[in-house]
């Protein structure tokens, strides 16, 4: 599960807090002593496509949607980036110089670098929980279910 909003959980060793974008799983070293309910997406493959970048972009991370936390997350961590991006369809949601980092088309995300991995995939999967917990009918048309 990728988080999407920061959590506490009680765990064997005291409370821990997850940041947005954090990864769990059943290789996590944390035990968590108490069931919680979580904002985050189980990850599934083919949610989202990247593509190999052609030009060369250098930049700050924009984040075209305020309602994705995670985003400003990425943007914090990442700073300023230098990445090749490809083109990608879609509605673009982070840009960097004004072209696409990632768009959402379809029900689904495109990436338009594989450079920034695996953090840019973690995002991704943030920003999909946001938009399909929303929309029933975008659920449907990307096959899976949350």
């Amino acid at each position: 599960m990728v988080f999407s909003t920061p959590i506490t959980l009680l765990t064997e060793n005291g409370p821990v807090v997850f940041p947005p974008l954090s990864k769990v799983g059943e290789e996590c070293t944390h035990k968590t002593l108490a069931i919680a309910w979580a904002d985050g997406i189980i990850w599934r493959e083919g949610l989202v496509e990247g593509v190999e970048g052609e030009v060369d972009v250098q930049g700050e991370v924009e984040v075209l949607d305020t309602r994705l936390i995670p985003a400003f997350a990425f943007r914090k961590i990442v700073g300023r980036v230098k990445v090749k991006v490809g083109k990608i369809p879609g509605v673009p949601l982070i840009k960097v110089e004004d072209l696409p980092l990632i768009s959402f088309f379809q029900g689904r995300l495109f990436e338009a670098t594989r450079s920034l991995m695996p953090l840019l995939r973690l995002l991704s999967a943030s920003i999909l929980y946001y938009y399909l917990r929303n929309d029933e009918s975008l659920v449907q048309e990307g096959g899976t279910s949350l």
